[in-house]
């Protein structure tokens, strides 16, 4: 019987160039490290139809220790075997992860419910990525599936098999101790107390959800100001709130952003503006005008953020955050369509054409 196997080695994917790989109709299998030898960045790379076998290290060399860094994984429609979801590659069913694009500019991946098994290398070499959430369905994890170079942190989601796995990459006891929170499954909240200064002006909305004594992780960022910091220890010794956990002045903003659900803050330029990049939906609080007061009719008005006026306000917003996935979601959707605009390649153009 004749062999209809056609296998795309490196060998071959070596001489398919340009940023966005397209490998052609014909071949059946990806071979061991095609891709995982290329000393440039790939764009993007396009499964065909006809492929019904991909080895787990087409992107990693394990005797290497380094892989490629392919920012998006394509299958066609058509195949049989694979699919491709916002750039990730699954089997057709989506039931195994298989792998994840180390080039991604993504800080936080979410596992998608329905995936029982992650493959091999799947996080090897993600240099951006810094959070992933493993659903409670997944039941087989390989023990080289993040290697020890990347800064890859998890939430569990209640998956206590997960949990025992957790020893390819850091956990959570070698990052921060506030992520031990994970293993509550509860919904995280960053509240910032007012910038670096910190301000009293944040402390009655806070006073207010310490009241409800809600189920929930609060991270209370204070700044600077340890009359603040003081306020709000003396808020949670008198209302035993052990789910407030506070902070001085800190240099590892990207970090808490990343763990967070959603952050709570004065509208003031610099925290807005690393809301939008980590695309972290927002809880505005009316406390200030000027600028802050365009910042807040801005952020609510295209859904970024919801807006609060009075303190009392806060907890029933909270909780409708707490209770609906699908409004974070939503929110986070809108803030993503921000990088549609490329304000970044504008402004680049912008200053090339002036220097000229």
């Amino acid at each position: 019987m004749k062999n209809t196997n056609k296998i795309l080695t490196r060998e071959i994917a070596d001489k398919l160039t340009g940023k966005h790989i397209v490998i052609p109709d014909g071949y059946t299998q990806i071979g061991q490290e095609a891709f995982a030898w290329r000393q440039v960045d790939i764009a993007s790379i396009t499964v065909p139809a006809g492929v019904t076998h991909i080895s787990a290290d087409i992107f990693f060399s394990p005797d290497r220790g380094e892989g490629s860094r392919v920012e998006e994984i394509h299958v066609d429609e058509n195949n049989s075997a694979y699919c491709s979801v916002d750039g990730v590659l699954f089997n057709k069913d989506k039931t195994e992860l298989i792998s994840y694009p180390a080039g991604s500019e993504r800080e936080f991946y979410e596992i998608p419910h329905g995936v029982t098994k992650i493959g091999e290398y799947v996080f090897i070499s993600c240099k951006n990525l810094r959070y992933v959430t493993v659903p409670e369905c997944v039941t087989s994890i390989p023990d080289e599936w993040v290697g020890h170079d990347s800064f890859v942190y998890y939430r569990c989601g209640g998956n206590s098999y997960a949990d025992e796995q957790l020893n390819g990459g850091k956990t959570e006891d070698e990052f921060l101790e506030v992520l031990r929170l994970f293993k509550n499954n509860k919904k995280i909240c960053l509240f910032y107390g007012g910038g670096g200064i910190g301000t009293s002006a944040t402390l009655p909305f806070l006073k207010k959800l310490i009241q409800a004594n809600l189920d929930m992780e609060i991270l209370f960022v204070c700044g600077r100001s340890e009359n603040l910091r003081e306020s709000v220890e003396v808020l949670i010794d008198k209302y035993e709130a052990k789910n407030v956990h506070v902070f001085g002045y800190v240099n590892n903003i990207p970090e808490l952003l990343c763990v967070a659900d959603y952050v709570i803050t004065k509208p003031g330029g610099i925290t807005v503006t690393e809301c939008l990049c980590a695309k972290k939906p927002m809880v505005l609080l009316k406390t200030g005008g000027g600028q802050e007061m365009g910042n807040y009719k801005f952020l609510t008005h295209k859904g970024y953020a919801k807006g609060i006026k009075k303190p009392e306000h806060l907890v029933s917003t909270v909780i409708n955050l707490n209770n609906n996935d699908r409004e974070l979601q939503n929110m986070m959707v809108k803030m993503q369509k921000l990088d549609n605009n490329k304000a970044m390649e504008k402004l680049s153009n912008l200053i090339n054409t002036l220097l000229k």
